[in-house]
């Protein structure tokens, strides 16, 4: 992680102190939606996805990242109200089992396996309980299938749906 980045984390929760604002952090597990991630999509995806498609990497990511991040939101106990781990599945799985959210008519995705993408959420979950004991913790997915975080130590899961204009859409589902 680096330093000028927890710097600015690091003024952002002090301004939420000053104002008596709460945060809900989200740590969101997904890769550049940028015209490149589906145009010029083999390369760039071969890059940014590592963290999760690689154990390894995601240990790293684990550790070198979301743990320092941690600690710092540690510093604040009465600014960070709830850490989330955001899953976004379409973008990010192409499962045998699951299939690609889109469907191959619409876009073209690498993808990773459900269970490397799991594996990732879950070090992120760990890192997270370890480092903020006294945190909620929780997953937004837009994944209808909840039973997919079943193994999940966790305090609350939800789910968040919401369309290209940032609406959410289906209320009665929550």
């Amino acid at each position: 992680i680096k330093e000028d980045y927890l710097a600015n984390i690091r003024q952002f929760l002090d301004i939420c102190r000053e104002i008596e604002m709460p945060v809900l952090w989200t740590i969101c597990c997904h890769s550049s939606t940028v015209n490149t991630y589906y145009e010029d999509g083999k390369y760039v995806w071969d890059v940014v996805s590592q963290s999760y498609a690689n154990p390894a990497v995601a240990d790293q990511y684990a550790e070198n990242f979301v743990k320092p991040l941690c600690k710092l939101f540690a510093e604040y106990p009465d600014v960070v109200a709830l850490v989330s781990i955001a899953d976004e599945p379409e973008n990010e799985i192409n499962d045998v089992e699951m299939g690609n959210h889109f469907g191959d008519d619409i876009r073209t995705m690498y993808g990773v396996n459900r269970d490397d993408m799991i594996y990732f959420m879950k070090g992120i979950n760990d890192v997270c309980k370890k480092e903020l004991p006294n945190v909620p913790r929780t997953v937004a997915s837009n994944n209808s299938n909840k039973a997919t975080y079943a193994g999940f130590d966790l305090d609350l899961m939800g789910q968040n749906r919401y369309d290209n204009n940032a609406n959410v859409a289906n209320t009665d589902t929550f």
